[in-house]
């Protein structure tokens, strides 16, 4: 990650999830226990918390045991590194995403692509991604068989089969397009930054950050940063 400055980073925060976004910050639970517990249930239906909203949801029992797949793009403009696509994962148990700039979306590339995460969060039991011809290859098929990976397609002509994925690439696209042009042009340096806002945000359907419902805690990011100034700031 090379943005200009940490201040940069902020403004990309702010400008892409908008102000709306740092309210919650301010109520956010501190039991780090109910984290936990919510993120190793089983795959039952568990009870809402009820002290902070949370909705009675459907959770795979471990983070990245179940995860969903997309490419993004090609996007405009292409970036100076020449990358126009986006490797998206999101991870059905925490809706903790992750997204790798490429600059094709080939089979082999994106192989690499996808082990490069796995690296970082092992490898996962079920793999849901759409029928495009590169998560159908024999290239990947035979990365899955090898790993003992569940590899599941959606359905034709229904995306939102892959939901979880098919909102956070809205999402995202969303965030890139509320760049200024200049950011916009150098979108895949600023990722990460994108990336760390909507993992530190509340998810409505939960009640906690995907990055709460992976690590147990809160983050200490560019919102929470933002927020602090202003709870410090004179009356």
């Amino acid at each position: 990650m090379d943005p200009d400055s940490f201040g940069e980073q902020a403004e990309v925060s702010l400008v892409s999830l908008g102000e709306r976004e740092i309210v919650p910050k301010a109520h956010m639970p501190q039991n780090t226990s109910k984290y936990r517990q919510w993120v190793t249930f089983d795959g039952q239906k568990v009870e809402a918390l009820r002290d902070t909203g949370a909705r009675v949801s459907w959770f795979v029992g471990t983070p990245f045991e179940r995860v969903g797949i997309n490419i993004v793009g090609p996007l405009d403009p292409k970036t100076a590194l020449g990358n126009r696509f986006i490797l998206v994962l999101v991870d059905h148990a925490t809706r903790y995403p992750e997204a790798i700039p490429l600059r094709t979306v080939t089979a082999p590339v994106v192989t690499r692509a996808l082990l490069g995460i796995f690296t970082h969060v092992g490898f996962p039991k079920e793999v849901v991604s759409d029928r495009g011809t590169n998560f159908m290859s024999s290239y990947i098929k035979s990365m899955w068989d090898e790993c003992g990976v569940t590899y599941r397609f959606t359905t034709p002509y229904r995306p939102q089969s892959n939901g979880l994925v098919e909102r956070f690439n809205k999402t995202l696209k969303g965030m890139i397009s509320g760049l200024t042009d200049a950011m916009r042009r150098k979108w895949d340096v600023l990722l990460p930054c994108l990336l760390f806002a909507y993992r530190e945000v509340p998810q409505k359907e939960v009640g906690f950050s995907p990055f709460e419902l992976l690590y147990g805690r809160p983050v200490r990011g560019p919102l929470s940063i933002v927020k602090e100034g202003w709870e410090k700031a004179p009356k």
